[in-house]
């Protein structure tokens, strides 16, 4: 009896195709595309999350900073601009206690951060602005894009 004739009238590979397996080279390039695919979102997570604070010398001359909050090291390298005379102003987008920072203990709670800022309340009095209704990074971005700011985060 042949295989033709035990498979009610289909050849082998036509079997094989009607239950769905498929060739190991087929396979392979299946499983090395969802690999590659897998690869590139974690190196996509890894950049995202390896926010370096920028040079001095990087920095061109603007008319604020704007830090959107959801990492209070965002938060740092923009009172470290300021510190260091990169930037005139600092916005800070976004604070609430969703985002974990407080305005009534903004001072306290970023001293604690930055002990190599000898008095951060006096120039957060003066240079820092801060904004609470903008509750995710989605309602933030718009209103930046065009404004030849610098962003830090």
């Amino acid at each position: 009896m042949s295989a033709y004739s035990r498979r009610g009238g289909m050849s082998r590979l036509q079997g094989n195709r009607r239950r769905g397996l498929r060739s190991v080279p087929t396979r392979v390039a299946g499983r090395a595309l969802l690999g590659l695919a897998l690869i590139s979102v974690a190196l996509g997570f890894v950049a995202f999350d390896s926010f370096t604070v920028p040079l001095k010398t990087e920095v061109r001359r603007a008319s604020a900073g704007i830090v959107f909050t959801g990492a209070l090291e965002r938060v740092d390298a923009g009172l470290q601009l300021l510190d260091a005379g990169a930037i005139p102003r600092l916005y800070v987008s976004g604070v609430n206690a969703g985002a974990g920072i407080f305005p009534a203990r903004f001072v306290s709670q970023f001293s604690l951060r930055n002990p190599n800022i000898p008095d951060l309340q006096r120039l957060v009095a003066c240079c820092v602005e801060w904004g609470e209704k903008m509750p995710t990074t989605h309602f933030k971005t718009p209103r930046t894009q065009n404004a030849g700011l610098i962003v830090a985060g």
